[in-house]
């Protein structure tokens, strides 16, 4: 698998996986090879799942969008750095934002997403996540 070689390659103790649609068979697999090994930890990201209880909940529509605004506080804060990367500086820019019918902020639908960028975010929903499992 290329995220053991990539974690093996960079002496990483963490793999961040989204664990929803294609990504859920990688994620149990992980889980299994890594299961008694107390040095790695297999973290896997479900953005379906609610905001954190609070003001968060109250806001954002899922866990995904809160943690895309998490990352941007991050960003704004001088907290983490984006890459000189043109293609995940695009995607990072093209996510769009909208209000759900209970009023909170939910981002706008992959395939709208899709849509515009003329591509999957894919690197910036790696790079969002890979943020939310260093938290």
């Amino acid at each position: 698998m290329h995220a053991q070689f990539h974690a093996k390659q960079n002496k990483s103790n963490l793999i961040c996986i989204d664990k929803v649609g294609e990504g859920a068979g990688v994620w149990s697999r992980l889980g299994e090879l890594y299961n008694d090994d107390p040095d790695m930890t297999i973290y896997g990201f479900d953005g379906r799942l609610s905001a954190p209880e609070g003001i968060e909940h109250e806001t954002y529509g899922n866990y995904k969008t809160y943690a895309w605004f998490k990352a941007s506080k991050k960003f704004r804060d001088h907290q983490a750095s984006i890459p000189k990367d043109p293609i995940l500086i695009g995607q990072l820019s093209g996510v769009k934002f909208e209000f759900n019918s209970s009023g909170r902020i939910v981002i706008v639908a992959k395939d709208r997403i899709k849509k515009a960028l003329k591509r999957s975010p894919d690197r910036a929903d790696a790079y969002v996540m890979g943020l939310d499992a260093l938290d």
